[in-house]
């Protein structure tokens, strides 16, 4: 690692200047809806959260001035061709659980951000390697992606429709939605929509 910054998880003393760099980072991205700094703050507050998936780069040099960030969120990917209705007790018709055959635990990262003039030294490099020892360290199969296929093919990442039979739960460009396994054939046999924590508000 670049000896001028150092990677760490977030604490609560640094959220503030976490949401003003996620905020500053998304106000001149062509494709954003501009509140990502309001999105990081939904996503503590869901049950699934662990602080262990939100990190963030300092450089030490600039008086640990917050750099770089990035979050994790857990996804599931359901297949809505493979489930089955099982009926309450008490044969409610309108009390019915759907069980799904085919689904999967996953993580997508979002947002992800550098300081404009931070970029192009390394740190989302150092972002993306971080997420993904995360990844690993609590067993998720994969982990999908919404960004620039141009960037993240550097690290592994590919159409996740194209190439798994993945895709959004909402209209994107297929190119732009992106996904990769973690360990080998964690995809295996996996197909079907990606859904979200209610945070995000596409489900």
């Amino acid at each position: 690692m670049n000896n001028k910054f150092k990677i760490e998880k977030l604490n609560n003393l640094d959220f503030k200047e976490a949401k003003e760099l996620v905020e500053i980072t998304f106000r001149s991205v062509e494709h954003s809806s501009k509140d990502e700094h309001i999105l990081i703050e939904k996503l503590r507050n869901e049950k699934q959260y662990k602080n262990d998936f939100e990190i963030i780069v300092k450089d030490k040099e600039n008086n640990n001035k917050i750099v770089g960030y990035a979050l994790l969120s857990e996804i599931t990917i359901i297949d809505n061709e493979e489930k089955e209705e099982n009926k309450n007790d008490n044969n409610d018709e309108n009390q019915k659980e759907i069980n799904y055959k085919n689904k999967l635990v996953g993580l997508c990262l979002a947002p992800i951000a550098v300081l404009p003039e931070y970029q192009k030294q390394g740190i989302g490099k150092l972002l993306m390697q971080e997420i993904e020892c995360i990844a690993i360290k609590y067993k998720y199969p994969a982990i999908s992606i919404l960004g620039s296929p141009s960037y993240y093919s550097k690290f592994g990442y590919v159409p996740s429709k194209e190439n798994y039979d993945i895709k959004a739960s909402f209209d994107v460009p297929s190119e732009y939605y992106l996904i990769k396994p973690l360990f080998q054939n964690s995809l295996n046999n996996i197909k079907g929509t990606i859904h979200y924590q209610e945070s995000f508000g596409l489900n």
